[in-house]
């Protein structure tokens, strides 16, 4: 990723990205524009035992079912 922001930050080349994925408080670096329409995409979770995961790893998991809404996961 990083690549790819450097040839656009010298002005070589666009890109499209998640807007997650520039760097915090970029200032006027990089100029972002949604895509019309909306793009979307999947995203997995996996982990190989549930119950052996760490308390990080389970909270994560929780919050990113809460986020996606019910019917979704």
């Amino acid at each position: 990723m990083l690549t790819t922001l450097a040839t656009v930050s010298r002005g070589d080349g666009v890109t499209i990205l998640a807007e997650s994925a520039l760097p915090p408080n970029n200032g006027a670096q990089y100029v972002s524009r949604p895509l019309l329409p909306n793009a979307a995409r999947r995203v997995g979770l996996a982990v190989a035992d549930e119950h052996q995961s760490s308390p990080a790893t389970r909270v994560s998991i929780k919050l990113a079912l809460k986020m996606v809404g019910p019917g979704l996961a």
